[in-house]
Order: structure tokens, then sequence, then C-alpha cells
């Protein structure tokens, strides 16, 4: 059961990161309509496809993120939220065509050992 919740955790952290992505390219697109009309523009957010595909990922990566935190315990869980900052720097990288510096790939790595030995240590108990 542990596992199902750890895969649950690590399909949140994918959607919370590709739905934070996808929002941010929808609020980008929509930009001078925002700026002109702070009040109303935020309105033609709701018609934008791409950022509403990005909230709905984001519910998905909540929902996944309940459920996993429901059936596992915290000191599991929590640690896997921090990949999707992981899956973010590497997501933008790409997009932006970006070559990740030395120090960035230092930080993925210490993020990824750091959550794979939280998780690993609670394991143990």
């Amino acid at each position: 059961m542990k596992w199902l919740s750890i895969l649950a955790a690590l399909v949140a952290a994918f959607c919370l990161a590709l739905g934070s992505e996808r929002q941010s390219v929808g609020v980008r697109r929509n930009e001078t309509t925002l700026r002109l009309h702070p009040r109303s523009g935020i309105f033609t957010l709701f018609r934008s496809p791409v950022w509403l595909a990005g909230g709905a990922l984001m519910v998905a990566g909540i929902v996944l993120n309940v459920y996993a935190l429901a059936t596992a315990p915290l000191t599991v869980v929590q640690p896997i939220g921090a990949v999707a900052v992981v899956i973010t720097t590497v997501l933008n990288a790409r997009i932006q065509h970006l070559r990740l510096n030395r120090v960035t790939i230092g930080a993925i790595a210490a993020c990824v050992a750091g959550s794979a030995g939280f998780a690993d240590r609670d394991g143990r108990h």
C-alpha cells in the first residue's frame, strides 16, 4: 500500500510541476490584457485552454497528494513533493532551451538524494 502512496505522490509532483508551467504559459499569452485591465483581465484566463489545462493538472496533483498523505506517513510523502522542484527546473530548462550547469545539477541530485533518504529511512521503521 505504501508503494501506491509513493506513486501517487510522485505523479502528484509531476502534475503540480506541469500544471504550474502550463498556467504560467497561459498568463504570458494573456499578459497584455492582464496589464491593461487588471481587474477584468483576469477573467480572460478562464477562456485560455492552456491556463485551464494547467489548473486541471494542479487539481489532479492536489487530489493525488491528499490521497498519498491519507494513506502513508507524512515523512514518506512530503519529501517526494520536493521532486516537483526538480521537475519544474528541468522542464523550464527544456522549454527555454537552457543547459543545466554543474551547480544546478548538483542541487537536483541533492534534492533527489534527500527525498530518497527520507522515504527510505521511514521504510526501515
